[in-house]
């Protein structure tokens, strides 16, 4: 929960207590303290005309923990296949094992895997040099109501032609888990 509180809202509620602090020393005529308590009020006031400049209102603690500690991306080994299927041309991307990791949403009746967070899909495209999507995608069979297309996901309005991820199941021994993962990307253009 502290990760989605902005650092706006940090530095506005230590300013307030330090002021609080402030009121409480010269009321009880603590002069010893009264340096400390200007300079932590000033530090916050400070900190917040810097979060106003920077337009940082809303960054949270999450963001600036991803500032300072970026987090590593994985080079995936994979191959690439090339091909035409009727008029369409495709290039495929297949990946070996370790696959990149999926996470994937559920939907409200419990049958179909979504996509909604498309920062694990981005990376990998980054990795391969390709334009990131910007928005989610659902299961492509809770689309066409066809079992065949369960494990896939389509962007239609990818830049760079029709933009495929399949997935499937894989295991991680040394942890001892399995988890739904990317198998391969296709990107697919008509002629």
């Amino acid at each position: 929960m502290l990760e989605t509180v902005t650092i706006k809202t940090i530095v506005t509620v230590v300013l307030g207590l330090s002021l609080i602090w402030l009121v409480k020393i010269l009321a009880k005529k603590e002069r010893q303290n009264v340096f400390k308590a200007l300079l932590l009020s000033a530090f916050c006031v400070a900190a917040l005309v810097f979060i106003q400049n920077r337009h940082l209102q809303k960054s949270t603690i999450a963001d600036i923990k991803k500032q300072i500690f970026p987090e590593k991306i994985p080079e995936y080994k994979y191959r690439i296949e090339k091909g035409f299927s009727g008029r369409i041309h495709y290039i495929s991307y297949i990946f070996d094992e370790p696959r990149p990791k999926l996470p994937l949403s559920i939907d409200s009746e419990g049958k179909f895997l979504h996509i909604s967070d498309v920062s694990s899909v981005n990376r990998v495209l980054e990795m391969l040099g390709l334009p990131k999507v910007s928005s989610g995608v659902p299961e492509l069979a809770s689309i066409t109501g066809s079992r065949l297309h369960i494990n896939y996901y389509r962007w239609e309005d990818y830049p760079e032609g029709a933009l495929v991820v399949r997935r499937s199941l894989c295991q991680d021994i040394k942890r001892v888990e399995s988890y739904n993962c990317i198998s391969s990307i296709t990107l697919e253009k008509e002629d």
